[in-house]
């Protein structure tokens, strides 16, 4: 599994790319960060408005939206989905 990470006008866009059997913990995983709940040690939860979980073919997509005014760090995000695929693998 690979992941990339996009800056959108609108946020932050995480693509984990060849999911392939492991999607759906993934999309499981995810859903946890999606509630506030992850174990990471990221310190932007509290500039997010929302994340959105999607699967896309054999790819898991999060779709990071910050509170108005907010500013997501890239750097400090990147190390979140290392440490989800991590815990998944």
């Amino acid at each position: 599994m690979k992941c990339h990470i996009i800056e959108r006008e609108e946020g932050l866009e995480i693509t984990v790319h060849d999911a392939g059997p492991n999607a759906g913990k993934l999309l499981e995983a995810f859903g946890v960060c999606q509630e506030r709940k992850c174990e990471c040690s990221a310190t932007q939860r509290e500039k997010l408005a929302s994340i959105d979980v999607a699967s896309h073919r054999n790819s898991v997509v999060l779709t990071l939206k910050p509170k108005e005014g907010e500013t997501l760090d890239r750097d400090e995000i990147e190390d979140c989905p290392d440490f989800t695929l991590s815990a998944v693998n």
